[in-house]
C-alpha cells in the first residue's frame, strides 16, 4: 500500500549532503540527470533504510522496531530523520547500456567488499545490484557475503544502504570506488592537485588579476596521463562564498562549468561539491564572487564583497590506467 507522503515523519525526513555530494558526482561522471539518483525513499518505500529512523519507529506508518534497518547500535545512532540509502542509475532504465554499466558498477563495489576495503566497509552495511545484467545480488558490504536478493529493479540501478550513525561523513571514497578511482590500482603519479589556494579579491585591482588560472593535463587527452579528474571545493568557513568557474580546452574559448549557474556557484558552510571536469579541459578559471540577498553568486563590489578569508580547492584524478 503507498504511503501518504503528507506525513509529517516523512516531510521531515533529511538527505544528508555528503549523500547528495556522491549523487553529484555520480550523474556528472555518468551524465544523467536528477531522476537517476535518489536518496529519499518514494511513497513505495515502505520500510529500510530509504526511511527515516524516526518514521520508522514513531510514524503511524512506519515499519516498526522489527525493521531491519534499524537493529544494532549503529543504526540507532546519527540524526533520526536522515535517509540513509541511495540509488543510482547509470544509464538509461531498460537499455543494453544500463545493463553493462550496473555489472561494471556492481563488480566494482562487489570486490571492494570481498577484500574488505575499508571506503566500502566502515560505512556502508550492503548493496544490490547484478553481476551478470541477468540476475539481482544482494550482499553485505563486509566481506560480500550474498543475501536474499532485492526485487528485479536492481538489474537496472544499483543501491547502498549505509550504517545510519556516519551516513553523514564524507563518502567520496565509496564514489572512487563506484568510478574506479585509486584503491589498488594507484600508484605515485596518483595523488590529486591539491589544496590550491584561490586567490583573494582585490577591488583595487582589474579583474584579470582577481583570476586563479590553473593550467592542468589535458583530461582524458593527456599524452602521458590520459585519466578523468573532478574539481573538489569544501567550505569551511561558517558562511556561504562564491566563485566564477570557467573552464577551456585550449580552443580559444572559455565555457562555464558544468553543474553551475552559468559559471557561478555558492557553497554553504559546510558543502562539499565534486564535478567531473570535461574531457579535454586544459585550464581553468576561478575568481572570488560576492553572494547577495537572494543567495547567488555576483560579481564583487564596493558594498557587496567577496569572501576574503583563506580559500582552496583539489583536483582529484581517476585510476592509473595500465
Amino acid at each position: 500500500m503507498a504511503l501518504n507522503m503528507n506525513d509529517p515523519y516523512i516531510r521531515a525526513e533529511r538527505q544528508p549532503a555528503s549523500l547528495v555530494a556522491l549523487g553529484v558526482r555520480l550523474k556528472a561522471h555518468y551524465g544523467v540527470g536528477a531522476d537517476n539518483f535518489g536518496i529519499k525513499g518514494n511513497e513505495y518505500h515502505t520500510s529500510g533504510f530509504h526511511r527515516s529512523r524516526n518514521w520508522i519507529l514513531n510514524s503511524v506508518q512506519g515499519s516498526g522496531s522489527g525493521d531491519y534497518s534499524v537493529r544494532g547500535s549503529r543504526n540507532m545512532g546519527g540524526g533520526a530523520d536522515n535517509d540513509a540509502a541511495f540509488d543510482i542509475t547509470p544509464g538509461v532504465w531498460g537499455t543494453a547500456e544500463n545493463r553493462r554499466l550496473m555489472v561494471e558498477l556492481t563488480k566494482r563495489v562487489y570486490d571492494a567488499a570481498v577484500r574488505r576495503d575499508p571506503r566500502v566497509t566502515a560505512n556502508w552495511y550492503e548493496f544490490a545490484g547484478t553481476l551478470d545484467g541477468k540476475t539481482v545480488v544482494t550482499f553485505y558490504a563486509d566481506g560480500g557475503g550474498f543475501k536474499s536478493p532485492f526485487d528485479s529493479s536492481h538489474l537496472e540501478h544499483l543501491h547502498g544502504s549505509g550504517y545510519r550513525d556516519t551516513i553523514e561523513k564524507d563518502h567520496t571514497g565509496l564514489g572512487d570506488v563506484l568510478l574506479g578511482v585509486g584503491g589498488e590500482d594507484e600508484d605515485d603519479m596518483g595523488a590529486s592537485f591539491g589544496p590550491q589556494d584561490i586567490k583573494l579579491y582585490d577591488a583595487d585591482l582589474d579583474f584579470h588579476l582577481n583570476v586563479t588560472s590553473l593550467t592542468i593535463p589535458p583530461v582524458q587527452g593527456g599524452a602521458a596521463d590520459p585519466r578523468p579528474c573532478w574539481l573538489n571545493f569544501c567550505n569551511d568557513t561558517g558562511e556561504p562564498y562564491g566563485l566564477r568557474i570557467w573552464y577551456t580546452t585550449g580552443n580559444e574559448g572559455y565555457s562555464p562549468f558544468p553543474q553551475t549557474a552559468n559559471g557561478q556557484l555558492v557553497l554553504r558552510s559546510g558543502q562539499r561539491w565534486s564535478v567531473e571536469i570535461p574531457k579535454g579541459t586544459g585550464g581553468l578559471s576561478i575568481a572570488r564572487q560576492a553572494v547577495n540577498s537572494d543567495g547567488k553568486a555576483v560579481a564583487p563590489t564596493a558594498e557587496l564583497r567577496a569572501y576574503s578569508g583563506h580559500l582552496t580547492l583539489a583536483i582529484e584524478r581517476g585510476a592509473v590506467i595500465k
